[in-house]
């Protein structure tokens, strides 16, 4: 009697073994990972199949910054300034800021500039006859990014110009010919005064500049950007590139699934261009030039 029941003792114990390891054998073969499609970027995360999936930056609260611009020597308000706010934020990419927003003063030299997303921005002014200038956070030269956060409200942003100004004209066109109407013309560069204008159905345009060597950018939908240098005053001529697009779509390395949110970036110096993947993993990278880049993706 003693013996059968050590014998069924046994032959439970290894059944019961039989069937832990069976079952610890699937669940290994659904955790197999699986092997990324061609022409997808896989992102190394074993435990998740998407990143914190980003909020939609048009439906932030918006915030606005306010300000007058007036003449240095005396402190009278100007009228006809176009005060811009070049925004730079590395959470919302490229794309979303890639255009200023600018306004032109009315006759008290007050401006108004609305709605802003939450980034840094560089607020400029310039105008016929005046030489550009930028917003010192706190009179210090060396600050010269201006914070603003989700539905802040900034006020007494006050830029004082100088006379002496440089005119700059050039014309926008494309490089069979053709004139680009609403492109965007600007000279300086993030940090610094920087001067925005639009070139008309044309394709020429106006800037006002200090008296140096200014470097003119210009950039419109469908071309890569260019740019040129120029003495000031002067005239330039920009001929602009038809734009190569990249595209594609960024997936997780274990399970193929697609991550929404990775930080997806194409050239690997200060021309870089950035975008994030959407809920399908999807992304799309504009105005590239020909040639051959990296692409980097990341969460």
């Amino acid at each position: 009697m003693t013996k059968k029941l050590t014998l069924a003792l046994v032959l439970a114990a290894i059944a019961i073994a039989l069937v832990m390891w069976r079952c610890r054998s699937g669940a290994d073969d659904t955790t197999t990972a699986a092997t990324p499609t061609r022409g997808s970027a896989a992102v190394a995360k074993p435990t998740t199949a998407s990143a914190k999936p980003r909020p939609d930056p048009m439906k932030l609260p918006k915030a606005s910054v306010a300000g007058k611009i007036t003449l240095d020597a005396t402190k009278a308000p100007i009228a006809g300034i176009r005060v811009c706010a070049a925004g730079w934020s590395k959470s919302l990419g490229d794309e979303v800021l890639r255009e200023p927003h600018c306004v032109t003063t009315g006759e008290d030299g007050l401006y108004k500039l609305e709605p802003l997303l939450p980034a840094r921005y560089t607020i400029t002014a310039s105008g016929r006859g005046y030489r550009p200038a930028v917003h010192e956070v706190g009179g210090d030269r060396k600050r010269r990014e201006l914070s603003v956060s989700i539905g802040e409200h900034k006020t007494g942003i006050d830029i004082a110009l100088r006379s002496g100004g440089a005119e700059v004209t050039g014309t926008v066109a494309d490089v069979s010919g053709g004139p680009i109407a609403k492109a965007r013309v600007w000279s300086g560069e993030h940090g610094g005064p920087m001067v925005f204008t639009e070139s008309d159905e044309a394709g020429a345009f106006v800037l006002w500049v200090d008296k140096t060597n200014a470097n003119i950018h210009a950039a419109a939908d469908g071309y890569t950007d260019e740019d040129a240098w120029v003495d000031a005053p002067g005239k330039v001529e920009l001929l602009l590139t038809p734009e190569s697009i990249i595209a594609g779509i960024v997936i997780d390395a274990a399970t193929s699934q697609p991550i929404e949110g990775a930080r997806v970036q194409v050239g690997e110096w200060s021309g870089a261009k950035t975008t994030y993947s959407d809920s399908a993993g999807t992304f799309r990278v504009n105005r590239i030039d020909p040639g051959r880049h990296v692409v980097i993706a990341r969460t």
